[in-house]
């Protein structure tokens, strides 16, 4: 069985999984587990999610015939052995949150959906790198699959919502 991600991490900065997840993406504190963060699980997404590039949006995809963003964000994870929700606003709930100062490939990237008079997490995207600022993302939109630059992209630095953070 594949684990479920959820948003319990602990002091001790490790990420809680859910082995036996039930409704409404709530988990009961006695079915946890936890993991140490692995940079080379991180690589390894990023690699295989590249794999995907160019392919079309599909809305509520989930599988290489089309992907929506959090269809694809899933999708590449759960290649490695992790579950998350299909849905951005799901996935928003879950993990550490981050300041964007402090983000790192491997965060996730939340925004706004078509609508700026909203806060209501309707994109996420997968960091895959964050240099002195600048955060590059891989994630898919009406454009397809795609990788692009967060700091030149005045659509999404207007959505921005917050960044959030998992121990893998």
């Amino acid at each position: 069985m594949i684990p479920d991600i959820h948003s319990q991490t602990g002091n001790n900065g490790t990420l809680a999984f859910n082995e036996n997840p039930v409704k409404n993406d709530t988990i009961r504190q006695d079915s946890v587990k936890t993991c140490a963060y692995n940079q080379a699980v991180i690589d390894s997404v990023i690699n295989y999610g590249k794999k995907f590039l160019g392919l079309r949006y599909k809305y509520g995809g989930y599988t290489e015939s089309g992907f929506d963003c959090s269809g694809y964000v899933s999708y590449i994870f759960r290649k490695f052995g992790y579950s998350f929700p299909h849905s951005s606003s799901g996935m928003a709930t879950l993990g550490e949150k981050v300041d964007i100062k402090d983000a790192r490939k491997g965060d996730f990237i939340y925004f706004k959906g078509r609508s700026t008079k909203t806060n209501r997490v309707g994109h996420i995207a997968l960091i895959i790198a964050a240099d002195s600022g600048k955060i590059t993302m891989m994630h898919s939109c009406h454009r397809g699959v795609m990788i692009e630059t967060y700091n030149n992209s005045d659509y999404y630095k207007i959505r921005y919502l917050m960044c959030r953070r998992f121990q893998f």
